[in-house]
């Protein structure tokens, strides 16, 4: 079992000023084939409702959509922050950082070559953010940042290089550092726990740092090496993840 270190006594003891926060795939799921086949197991799931009714906020901060962030976990009492930021779910309340009319008509243009050229299957939609995954086929991975980088170039896009994936994005400032930013300033929170895998994580854990926060970081066989450094707590498995949450909710 994960020893868990005293200087998230702060944390588990002033919960009403508190948040906990967390990416979903790699740190609170096991990574897995296709992002179809990822599932949330039951005390995981339990875990977090008990997060939720104990901490100011406890959240999903994520690169899925939020609709599919919602289906995985299944727990209204969450808030979520979908896209990197570019969407957020919060008591009800669904609201987007930026207008996708542009970015649809965009997206559903060059949606199809990405089809024919990668197939269907490692194609990605996530309404604000379009993911071509090479999990399965990592020789494809330079073409694939080829095709990304012309597309993004001529449409004015974003791209992000994520794990074992390149993603086109709107070209704005959000990410999901800014988003956490945001909620911790929307609700005044003094303490603000963060728990990533890779380096779709990195501007949280910088915000959480800044914020004088608690970075955890689930090191797993794909996690890049030099991330670990930027983590106040590095834990070796999703297990441990929830040994933090079991101490958090105790």
């Amino acid at each position: 079992m994960f020893i868990v270190p005293e200087y998230l006594k702060d944390i588990k003891e002033n919960p009403a000023e508190s948040g906990i926060l967390t990416d979903l795939d790699g740190t609170l799921t096991e990574i897995a084939p296709t992002p179809g086949h990822v599932t949330l197991d039951a005390e995981t799931q339990e875990l977090l409702c008990q997060l939720a009714q104990k901490f100011k906020i406890c959240g999903i901060v994520t690169g899925r959509s939020i609709a599919d962030a919602r289906r995985i976990v299944g727990l209204d009492e969450l808030m979520y922050v979908g896209n990197h930021g570019l969407e957020q779910w919060d008591a009800g309340e669904y609201s987007l950082a930026v207008d996708p009319l542009p970015y649809r008509a965009i997206f559903d243009r060059i949606k199809p070559a990405l089809m024919e050229t990668f197939g269907a299957e490692n194609i990605e939609d996530k309404g604000l953010v379009l993911a071509v995954h090479y999990r399965q086929h990592p020789e494809r991975e330079p073409m694939i940042e080829e095709t990304t980088r012309n597309f993004a170039q001529q449409y004015h896009l974003s791209r992000f290089h994520g794990n074992k994936l390149w993603e086109l994005r709107p070209n704005t400032d959000h990410s999901k550092g800014s988003a956490i930013k945001e909620i911790a300033q929307k609700y005044a929170l003094t303490q603000v726990m963060y728990s990533g895998d890779d380096y779709a994580d990195y501007t949280a854990f910088q915000a959480v740092k800044a914020l004088h926060g608690v970075v955890v970081m689930v090191n797993h066989q794909e996690s890049p090496p030099d991330l670990k450094k930027e983590a106040d707590i590095a834990v070796n498995s999703v297990g441990e993840m929830k040994d933090i949450f079991h101490y958090l909710v105790g």
